[in-house]
């Protein structure tokens, strides 16, 4: 990372999920190859088994969510997460 993030701390959750998106965005375009349809993005995305990132811990690795439903899905659950957090905790939003 250093080398195109010069300012980039390694110890910040957020400099380390975007670096390792675009890593796996990176390799998502490559087995693309030519055909860089929506259609082929989305399989190719969905294809990818074990993909390893030099941000992760050794061992891990990606493995693609084939319920995943999109950008959607993921703040709905978030908000559902906040508003439990915030229940149990008895604070008013």
């Amino acid at each position: 990372m250093k080398r195109y993030n010069t300012s980039g701390n390694v110890a910040d959750i957020s400099t380390v999920y975007g670096y390792s998106a675009a890593q796996t965005m990176v390799a998502v375009l490559r087995q693309c190859g030519d055909n860089l349809t929506r259609d082929n993005v989305m399989k190719q995305a969905a294809s990818i088994h074990e993909l390893k990132l030099p941000m992760l811990l050794p061992g891990i690795t990606m493995i693609p969510d084939v319920g995943f439903r999109g950008t959607a899905e993921v703040l709905k659950h978030h908000t559902d997460y906040v508003r439990s957090v915030v229940s149990a905790c008895k604070l008013s939003p």
